[in-house]
């Protein structure tokens, strides 16, 4: 008897936590399916946004040492991962869309949000259309600086450029010895060349087309954006561009740089154990500073 109640038990649980972490799916602002899963059950949210043609297993680390503390909430953005594609244009504003889907589809009141790389840019503009709910921004080897608003004519000229040497024929390689040159001497070459290799696999229209419509973003809305969420605490984690901390700060925006120097692009993957120390002790931080108030 009791050991068919242990059984049972273990069964339970097993099967419990397998189906809290299935891919679930909402709808985007366009209709396009967002691919999401969703761990723990701690009251703080930790919404985490990956990269240019990466995906929520990128977070894997992230996620398996913090869902004990946390509710963490990986996301696929349209056109990556399990995500759908068929959107017209990959954009900036479009992908925070995806982000607030998944957020409103949870309900979460408030609720950190932490981006790598491109999914830095993406998590700015979230908290631009959350700016009650969001109680603060991480940007992992994301956001370095902020730009003089370019002429549209000025950025065109930049996207045709883009788009003469990124073509959907030479895609994939070209990709892949893009991420290469990501990689630092004392870095994991194993991790590197796997990433190089999921990356330039992913679809060459949404590749490209995100690519490009990142420039629009970085040099017409981007310098708006930092403006309106500089209130809310915007903590970077580096490894490659040491951001110009002086920049954001003469914005007004409340801007922390944390740097783990020798490391590749993907910080979080290729020293987990540094990032995971230093992000949580600015997770606390940032949750006492809030409790305070």
């Amino acid at each position: 008897m009791k050991r068919t109640i242990l059984i049972t038990l273990f069964a339970y649980i097993f099967y419990s936590q397998v189906f809290s972490q299935q891919t679930k799916f909402v709808k985007s602002s366009d209709g396009v399916n967002i691919a999401y899963q969703v761990y723990g059950e701690g009251n703080i949210p930790l919404v985490f946004v990956h990269g240019w043609c990466c995906d929520k297993s990128y977070w894997n680390e992230q996620t398996n040492y913090f869902k004990n503390q946390y509710r963490i909430v990986t996301i696929d953005l349209a056109g990556h991962g399990e995500s759908g594609l068929g959107r017209k244009s990959y954009t900036i504003p479009m992908f925070a869309m995806d982000v607030s889907a998944v957020i409103n589809q949870l309900g979460l009141e408030k609720f950190i949000l932490i981006g790598h790389s491109l999914g830095a840019d993406v998590v700015v503009e979230t908290a631009v259309r959350n700016l009650d709910k969001t109680l603060a921004v991480f940007s992992i080897d994301g956001l370095t600086d902020i730009p003089n608003v370019k002429s549209e004519e000025e950025i065109d000229t930049i996207k045709k450029k883009i788009h003469s040497e990124w073509t959907v024929q030479e895609f994939k390689s070209k990709a892949y010895n893009w991420v290469i040159s990501l990689q630092h001497p004392e870095s994991d070459s194993a991790l590197i060349k796997k990433c190089a290799m999921d990356m330039s696999m992913n679809d060459p229209f949404v590749a490209i087309d995100a690519y490009v419509n990142n420039v629009q973003w970085y040099y017409h809305d981007y310098p708006n954006s930092i403006k309106v969420i500089k209130n809310i605490p915007l903590i970077s984690i580096s490894s490659t561009d040491k951001p110009n901390v002086e920049e954001f700060r003469n914005y007004g925006v409340n801007f922390q740089d944390f740097r783990m120097e020798g490391l590749s692009h993907f910080l979080h993957m290729s020293n987990p154990v540094e990032f995971n120390k230093i992000f949580g002790e600015q997770l606390n931080k940032i949750l006492k500073s809030k409790a305070s108030l």
